[in-house]
């Protein structure tokens, strides 16, 4: 793999688009699924990380460079084994070929930042403020007023975290049901109403009601908000965030302290207490904030539109682009569940039992305890060493800065030295000397600074609860600075959403059983030393100690007993494995759990060898194919004579020294044309493939297809599938130079460039043959199917008379049709396919009328019946993409039908048949009128494509080239059916009307219908005598100049010998009279 360096988007803003979404955010694609490793292997990918020791600083990156790291979706096969949900709801941004800059990925982030996360900060300091506020009330009284002791005090925290535990899971069910955008803004509505509602307290029984439902709302929020921001960041940059969360955290407790001493001075006013004005004022701004969630929560990252957000949302395509696939790319698993769907019984059942991360589980449950009684107790301890109100409160706030400068930079150290386990013991032992100096130590007997000073050290160093959401007796403004490493560590062991929903809620359920032990550790007999109580929270520092060991041992065995299985299989075993197990989540053995090390991608060298790369340090296995990377060959280009003039790809085998994935032919022998720049998005392809493809995207592309915003539902459909399909790639760059070749001026470039054609030909088609003899899946047919289409285009670009070159593509895509329908892929059909189907379907209806040898049986005709039920339908259009085709392709199917039987049968069957065929004949010839009268009369239809609305002018070229068409049914009903002679008034009427229509259309550059003129065209001067055949002549100079075909060029050169060659027999079919005509595919 390149360094990252050397693979840059030179100009992402000018930079060739090739992957464009559909407008409707519902639509969802599906990734290819067929197993070509070189297409995507070069496609350029950031470089992995180098391993650094901890003093070395982050490497400088080039913010042009390409961003994207290497993941599972880079190699198709594992693409299809990871392949998100149908249902996902970013699945219309997914796309594994995006790539994207530094720079914009920088960019993305800084707004994902401002969006989301600081309003989940902000979210976190309401519910802060209605959790502390409690502990600034016992400062003003609040036991004594309500005729309370500590004993009640503790239970109303002992019923709160009961409250609290049983409500996290049903909770975080709730939110994976109803959507965290919506759960979180009706949780934060009620808890602050209970929190004002704390203003009219008259007693123990209110005082643990309140508890009771504060508790019961605010349950499930902090893991339901998690979870709601691992929709947005990757594992990496959520504990990051998670550690700024817990700074907003503790940012709302300095707040809760500034406006505890200023409330609590309201004492007396209107005859109440301070602590009452308290919660009404917090509660109330509690409120507001959660009015505002209502408004200011999208759903997902590509689901962003809202009254408050605009109607298009924060985001634009590309950048919901990006978040989307940077976060699938970082862990495949965030696509196995909607963010609307609810977690069953039995999936609830399989991830409370899933023993690998029970070991987290008992972390949670004991690694804050120490550290929870003193702050329990920290403003108490701090009036009975002599502080007043106002200044117990103020000293509540140096340990909450020192603790959140601890957050971020044990969360800093985390990502970086890629550790956790060492890291969570590390905080054990921090507060272990201060634990030793309370039981030892009479604070009473010594200078109150210096008890003030170990406590703020104790509470301030790396320890604390972070995540507890009790209520303490003194402001809980301490961190925990482990517990948003361990929550990301929670997260990134599961590896399925379903896990990770259900272990972030049991896991905070351990944090608050943590809670409720730590509260009766301090008992009222053992005040006011709590000696005992200190020598169980030593004992208890010991146990984490051992805890956070073992937890680390564990996972370094398992890792190494699935390393042992996963080495001794071969790589159709591994293939084998992940095509057929049952495991999911953490227990595949191509997962591995993360404790400290770097787990890399495991990736197959050119020479077999397998290697461990540290690709951001992901938990997965990749394993990719031993196949050789493409690039310039020392072979030779396959012999023209002996590729190109023979390509039955249908039944010849790949040879065996066949080499499908590299570019056989070199660049000496292949000169690039200097046309267009190399498409820097697919930096690693050779400079061919890059020109070709941009030229695909820039040009070809509008010679098939005859509007603008059709051009890019063209792209978005084929592009994505040559990513993955090496004949469609090969196949594509084959059509652009064909294209390309149109424009060549000088016999020398002409040469040049049919030897391009003729190489790339010659690789698609040998690709194709090893593929179809390989498929043995239903879905790899849709990409071979539009790798034989694009074979065919090609060949009937190159303008040979032949059928032979074109036909054998015809018939393979014919086949391949076939077989889609007898898999029932067509009763269901994707985008893909449905597209694939109706450019078959309206090139039938013209082959139909070349190629000769074409039996009857071969054309699937509607019935008169099925073509009559629609007569009353808006106007039909005879493009190769807009929806309403199938009436007049019938028409022209069903005239090459009728041809077949009246010219070419035998006399018997003929004679036999003559009766049915003329009532046919008649039936067809009135259809086709009625729909003519019937558009002249009535006034011009709205159209829109992709949503836009066409313009009056649009409608009306369209219009014009659907008379066309309907004009030349009419023409060869008259000539092939009712052999109308040439010269008769009736014919040479219908090509002037044909003639008339067509010169009244634009010629702009393929922005117009004129892209579907050179068959009427052709079909008419067929048949065009005297004036008019200078005019079929301009018409089709017209076409050629702004399509720029040689096919197109060849349909003149065809008529115009045919006009010099004529014998001039008017009672003979001019198709008959000179066989290069029906030979022929006008296209």
């Amino acid at each position: 793999m390149a360094q990252s360096d050397d693979v840059r988007l030179s100009d992402p803003k000018n930079a060739v688009d090739l992957h464009i979404d559909p407008t409707d955010s519902d639509s969802s694609k599906s990734i290819p699924s067929t197993k070509v490793i070189p297409v995507v292997s070069t496609l350029p990918l950031a470089a992995p990380e180098e391993p650094r020791s901890w003093w070395q600083r982050r490497p400088r990156q080039d913010g042009e460079a390409v961003a994207t790291r290497r993941s599972v979706f880079d190699d198709p096969d594992m693409a299809r084994r990871y392949q998100p949900r149908s249902d996902w709801e970013n699945l219309h941004r997914f796309d594994p070929s995006e790539r994207w800059t530094f720079n914009e990925e920088r960019k993305v982030i800084r707004k994902i930042d401002k969006r989301i996360m600081i309003f989940a900060c902000v979210m976190f300091m309401a519910l802060e403020l209605d959790r502390s506020n409690l502990s600034q009330a016992v400062s003003d009284n609040f036991l004594p007023d309500l005729k309370m002791d500590t004993n009640d005090y503790n239970l109303g925290n002992t019923v709160f975290k009961l409250s609290f535990l049983c409500a996290e899971l049903p909770s975080q069910l709730v939110s994976k049901y109803l959507g965290p955008d919506r759960w979180i803004p009706m949780q934060l509505c009620l808890w602050s109403l209970v929190s004002a509602g704390q203003f009219w307290l008259d007693g123990r029984a209110s005082f643990l009601a309140c508890r009771a439902l504060l508790a019961i709302f605010q349950g499930g929020f902090i893991p339901d908000t998690i979870l709601y921001l691992s929709y947005f960041y990757t594992a990496s940059e959520l504990t990051v965030r998670l550690a700024f969360f817990w700074t907003a955290y503790n940012v709302a407790d300095i707040i809760s302290g500034l406006l505890g001493a200023g409330f609590l001075q309201l004492r007396g006013w209107h005859g109440y207490e301070g602590w009452r004005w308290l919660f009404l004022f917090e509660g109330l701004l509690t409120l507001a904030v959660g009015i505002s969630a209502w408004f200011l929560m999208p759903a997902g990252p590509t689901q962003t539109s809202g009254i408050l957000r605009g109607k298009n949302g924060w985001f634009t395509e590309r950048e919901e682009r990006i978040m989307v696939n940077r976060v699938i790319r970082d862990d495949p698993s965030k696509g196995d569940m909607h963010n609307r769907q609810p977690i069953t019984p039995k999936l609830l059942w399989a991830s409370l039992k899933d023993y690998d991360l029970w070991p987290i589980y008992a972390i949670g449950l004991t690694f804050l305890i120490p550290a929870t009684p003193p702050a329990q107790y920290f403003t108490l301890t701090l009036r009975g060493l002599g502080f007043n109100v106002l200044v117990t409160n103020l000293l509540t706030i140096p340990h909450t800065i020192l603790s959140i400068g601890g957050l971020l930079l044990i969360s800093y150290l985390a990502e970086k030295w890629n550790e956790r386990s060492l890291l969570g013991l590390a905080v054990q032992i921090w507060k272990l000397p201060f634990m030793i100096y309370l039981y030892v130590v009479d604070m009473s007997t010594v200078n109150r600074w210096v008890s003030f000073a170990v406590l703020t050290l104790l509470l301030g160093s790396p320890t604390g609860e972070l995540t507890l959401p009790l209520t303490y007796i003194l402001p809980t403004n301490i961190i925990f600075q482990a517990h948003p490493i361990q929550v990301s560590w929670n997260s990134r062991n599961s590896n399925t959403v379903r896990l990770r929903t259900v272990s972030a809620a049991v896991y905070n359920m351990s944090v608050q059983s943590a809670g409720i032990i730590a509260s009766n550790v301090y008992r009222k007999d053992d005040a006011p030393r709590y000696r005992e109580g200190n020598k169980n929270l030593l004992a208890i520092i010991a146990l984490n100690v051992t805890l956070y060991l073992l937890t680390r041992t564990y996972y370094i065995w398992r890792n190494k007993s699935r390393d042992k299985i996963w080495d001794g299989m071969d790589d159709e075993q591994k293939k084998h494995y992940l095509d057929t197990t049952k495991d999911e989540g953490n227990k595949r053995l191509d997962f591995r759990f993360a404790y400290y090390v770097d787990h890399g991608l495991v990736v197959r060298g050119n020479e077999g060898n397998v290697q461990r790369l540290d690709l951001n340090k992901k938990n997965f296995i990749y394993v990719s194919p031993s196949t050789p990377r493409p690039g310039p060959s020392k072979a030779t280009s396959p012999p023209p004579d002996q590729s190109i003039d023979e390509p039955e790809w249908i039944t010849t085998s790949p040879s065996e020294d066949s080499e499908s994935s590299e570019l056989v032919v070199s660049q000496r022998q292949m000169p690039m044309p200097p046309l267009t720049p190399s498409v820097e998005f697919f930096g690693h392809l050779s400079p061919l493939h890059r020109s070709g493809l941009q030229y695909f995207t820039e040009r070809t592309v509008k010679v098939l297809a005859p509007h603008p915003q059709i051009f890019d539902e063209l792209c978005e459909l084929i592009l994505p599938m040559a990513v993955f399909n090496e004949p469609l790639l090969q196949g594509i760059v084959a059509l652009a130079a064909t294209h390309r070749l149109a424009t060549c001026k000088t016999s020398e470039e002409q040469s040049s460039q049919a030897l391009i054609v003729a190489g790339f030909q010659a690789l698609s088609s040998r690709s194709l043959c090893q593929k179809l003899s390989e498929c043995d899946e239903d879905q790899q047919l849709i990409p071979l199917l539009a790798a034989s289409r694009a074979l065919f285009v090609c060949e009937v670009f190159a303008s040979e008379p032949s059928p032979d070159r074109w036909s054998v593509h015809f018939r393979g895509a014919r086949g391949l049709i076939s077989r889609i329908h007898d898999k029932g892929l067509s009763q269901n059909p994707t985008d893909e396919l449905r597209f694939l189907l109706r450019w078959f379907d309206m090139t039938e209806s013209l082959v139909c009328h070349s190629m000769t040898e074409l039996a009857p049986q071969q054309s699937t005709i509607p019935s008169p019946t099925t073509l009559a039920s629609d007569t009353d339908d808006e106007p039909v259009y005879i493009d190769m993409y807009l929806s309403r085709t199938k009436d007049l392709l019938g028409v022209f199917k069903e005239i090459a039908r009728l041809r077949r039987i009246n010219n070419d049968g035998p006399a018997s069957e003929t004679s036999s048949q003559g009766g049915q065929v003329e009532a046919e004949v008649w039936w067809l010839l009135n259809y086709l009128q009625s729909i003519i009268d019937r558009d002249q009369a009535n006034p011009p239809p709205v159209m829109s494509i992709r949503g836009r609305v066409l313009s009056v002018a649009e409608v009306h070229e369209y219009r014009l080239s659907n008379q066309i068409w309907q004009l030349t049914g009419l023409l060869l009903i008259h000539r092939r059916l009712r052999h109308e002679r040439r010269s008769s008034p009736l014919v040479q009427n219908l090509v002037n009307q044909i003639l008339e229509c067509a010169e009244r259309l634009t010629l702009r550059d393929g922005l117009t219908p004129v892209t579907l003129l050179t068959p009427p065209l052709f079909f008419a001067g067929c048949d065009a005598l005297g004036d008019d055949r200078p005019r079929i002549k301009t018409s089709l100079q017209g076409v050629s100049t702004a399509l720029g075909l040689l096919n197109t060029q060849r349909a003149l050169e065809i008529l115009e010998q045919h006009w010099k060659a004529d014998p001039g027999i008017d009672d003979d079919l001019a198709d008959r009279s000179w066989p290069k005509i029906s030979r022929f595919l006008p296209y």
